[in-house]
């Protein structure tokens, strides 16, 4: 008799736990269908952090560290928060042209792995495959026509 009520609480806690576990494809779901809803704000967030950054040595920036205020609620408050890297296609750019050819990388880091959305505001259309099939947890998924998301699993796990 004692002996089943010692296996019984382990039983009934796996399955409670298996139960309430959601999956990293359900997550990724949820995250790309919510950035689809906030394209524009994506797209505007991405902007300011190339305006921002292009006159700047350090093309990296934390959204924390931002001395406008506004701007920085706008980013934890929309879940954008955290570390903003900034690329350009050629050294040849300047604020009077308009945006250069570059992209703009919103990186957040949780349990779930280091996320990233990813905007770039190429010159020419591009277009590329979504790829899940990565058994160590790598994803890579389009979410708009210039918009994407990437998981990768934390480093050292």
């Amino acid at each position: 008799m004692l002996c089943r009520s010692f296996l019984a609480l382990p039983v009934f806690m796996t399955a409670v736990i298996c139960s309430c576990s959601v999956s990293k494809e359900t997550l990724d779901k949820s995250t790309i269908d919510y950035n689809t809803k906030k394209a524009g704000i994506i797209k505007e967030l991405a902007m300011f952090s190339v305006a921002y950054a292009i006159d700047k040595k350090q093309k990296t920036f934390r959204t924390d560290t931002l001395r406008d205020r506004k701007m920085r609620k706008k980013f934890n408050r929309n879940g954008y928060g955290g570390i903003v890297i900034i690329t350009f296609a050629n050294k040849d750019h300047n604020k009077i042209s308009g945006l250069p050819d570059s992209t703009v990388i919103f990186k957040q880091i949780s349990l779930r792995g280091v996320e990233e959305i990813i905007y770039d505001f190429a010159v020419g259309k591009k277009r590329y495959e979504d790829d899940t099939t990565n058994l160590k947890g790598f994803v890579f998924k389009n979410v708009t026509e210039r918009i994407y998301y990437r998981r990768r699993p934390l480093p050292l796990m």
